[in-house]
C-alpha cells in the first residue's frame, strides 16, 4: 500500500505499520510508524464533542483523523484528505459525513 509516495515497509506483529520516502528537495529519507490503534483519538473526540468544541461562530473544528485511518482511506477508497482536488474533497466529506465514522467528528453539522 502507498499513499501519495509513501511506500509501505510492512506490518508489525502488533499492526503497526511503517511507511518511508525520499524527500524531493533534500534526499532524506523519512519513516513513518502508523498504529491502527485509533481508541485514543476516539475518545478525546468523544469529550471534544460533549464539551461543545467545534462550534465556533467563525470556524468549526470538524474532525480528528487518527492517522491510520488517513491511509485505510487511501487504500480502501482511494481518496486523500489532504488532496486540493475538489472530487477528492467531495469523496472525503462523504465519509467524514457517514454514520458509522461519527466519532472521527467533533462538530456534528453536515460538512
Amino acid at each position: 500500500m502507498s499513499v501519495g509516495d509513501w511506500r509501505s515497509l510492512g506490518k508489525a506483529w502488533d499492526g503497526t505499520e511503517q511507511f518511508t520516502r525520499t524527500c524531493p528537495h533534500t534526499g532524506d529519507v523519512q519513516l513513518r510508524t502508523v498504529n491502527p490503534d485509533v481508541t485514543p483519538v476516539i475518545e478525546r473526540n468523544k469529550k471534544l464533542q460533549n464539551m461543545g468544541h467545534g462550534n465556533g461562530k467563525d470556524m468549526k473544528l470538524a474532525a480528528s483523523l487518527p492517522l491510520s485511518v488517513v491511509f485505510e482511506w487511501k487504500a480502501k477508497y482511494g481518496v486523500d484528505v489532504f488532496s486540493s482536488d475538489p472530487d477528492q474533497k467531495k469523496a472525503a466529506r462523504r465519509l467524514l459525513n457517514d454514520r458509522n465514522n461519527k466519532f472521527l467528528r467533533i462538530w456534528e453539522g453536515n460538512l
